[in-house]
């Protein structure tokens, strides 16, 4: 049951580079996108100071455009999609679950 809803934040680029040459970014919104998340596994990492980790996964319906380039927000907390989602196929129903693996950021 997807009782959550996500907003996706699409990044991609814009063919310009900035005062240091590098390539510049627009980011997309879509609002309003059903999902499911859930904690897989808690680390706690040091770096300079204490800073923690989170790993959780999420689901979708199946058709949600997704990849390892976007980032979610869910409830106010921002989450980065680590690598491409996986996508299960029910025979002669199409894709029904978009599945992906997703890492806080703080």
């Amino acid at each position: 049951m997807l009782t959550q809803t996500a907003t996706i934040v699409r990044r991609s680029s814009t063919g310009t580079r900035d005062g240091h040459g590098n390539p510049t970014q627009a980011t997309v919104e879509v609002p309003d996108v059903p999902c499911r998340l859930e904690q897989t596994e808690p680390r706690e990492v040091l770096v300079g100071r204490e800073t923690y980790i989170t790993t959780h996964r999420a689901a979708f319906l199946g058709g949600t455009e997704l990849d390892g380039s976007d980032e979610l927000l869910v409830a106010g907390v921002r989450f980065e999609v680590i690598g491409d989602p996986s996508r299960a196929d029910f025979p002669g129903k199409g894709e029904q679950i978009v599945e992906a693996v997703l890492r806080e950021v703080r």
